[in-house]
């Protein structure tokens, strides 16, 4: 994760493949249509080649993260995002990842982000337990990923490609993960949850890193954390005046909507150096 030099100013912070010449009908050749085909599958590919009889991709495997090859079809189908049959059979169990350490202090930022913009989801029909982080920018999800493997989980990366030229596309991440999913949801679900979990000063700290890169954003010396739910910025107000030293404010901002704001260039760089976000600062947010 990155970290800000304490002595810096808030202005200086702030400031392919070869062609495949096979005639097998219905081979897939078109450069284009591969990386469309790639983009909109859920297998994690790292890399594609042009081999005899067609394009073959190097896949990572989203149960044990063991890499192996695939063909562009198979790709197509669905069929890549396990190396075996054994790996894909653990991943409808959704209780596979039995080692993540749902005790570790990096939690409450994982938690932080998923509040801020991410889910958890069910799916019965494989009896996944999926926690889900969703952003558009890829400096974000590696930092979800890097965080979900240093607690012992392993991350899948989908890209959600976005016909409007004013949008750019998204990224989920996912972890399937019975305790991580029972964590998250038993211990961040609501304000009150959150303020009877974070119950140190690390773990303030951690959760408000996490809201704040996926929901904050600074301009022009003024920084602001945007959200629906009004009581889940008030108890963030609570935390950073009490473990930060600085006193946000919340404000009404349209319809049900509401920023917590802190104003004047002191002020952010301390909250700033506090949390060592991320995200570059000062960055226009994608959306």
């Amino acid at each position: 994760m990155g970290v800000v030099n304490n002595d810096m100013g808030l202005d200086e912070f702030m400031d392919s493949s070869k062609q495949s010449n096979s005639s097998q009908k219905n081979v897939i050749q078109d450069e284009s249509k591969i990386q469309n085909i790639i983009s909109k599958s859920d297998a994690i590919v790292l890399d594609y080649e042009a081999r005899r009889g067609g394009y073959s991709c190097k896949c990572k495997c989203n149960q044990c993260g063991d890499t192996y090859r695939k063909g562009i079809s198979r790709i197509n189908r669905g069929d890549g995002k396990y190396c075996s049959p054994k790996c894909s059979q653990k991943s409808r169990k959704g209780v596979a990842q039995k080692n993540i350490n749902i005790e570790s202090t990096e939690l409450y930022y994982i938690a932080g982000l998923v509040y801020g913009d991410g889910h958890l989801t069910h799916v019965e029909r494989t009896g996944n337990y999926d926690v889900n982080f969703t952003n558009t920018s890829l400096t974000l999800i590696d930092s979800f990923k890097s965080s979900i493997e240093e607690i012992g989980g392993t991350v899948s990366i989908t890209t959600h490609v976005r016909d409007n030229d004013n949008h750019s596309d998204c990224y989920t991440s996912k972890v399937s993960s019975l305790s991580l999913y029972n964590k998250i949801k038993d211990d961040f679900s609501s304000p009150s949850d959150v303020s009877n979990s974070c119950n140190s000063k690390t773990h303030k700290l951690k959760f408000i890193q996490g809201f704040y890169e996926a929901e904050g954003s600074v301009q022009k010396y003024r920084l602001r954390i945007s959200q629906k739910d009004k009581e889940i910025l008030d108890l963030l107000c609570e935390f950073i005046e009490s473990e930060i030293g600085v006193t946000p404010v919340v404000r009404e901002y349209g319809d049900d909507f509401y920023n917590l704001v802190i104003d004047g260039s002191l002020e952010t760089k301390v909250f700033l150096n506090k949390i060592n976000p991320v995200i570059k600062i000062g960055a226009k947010k994608d959306g």
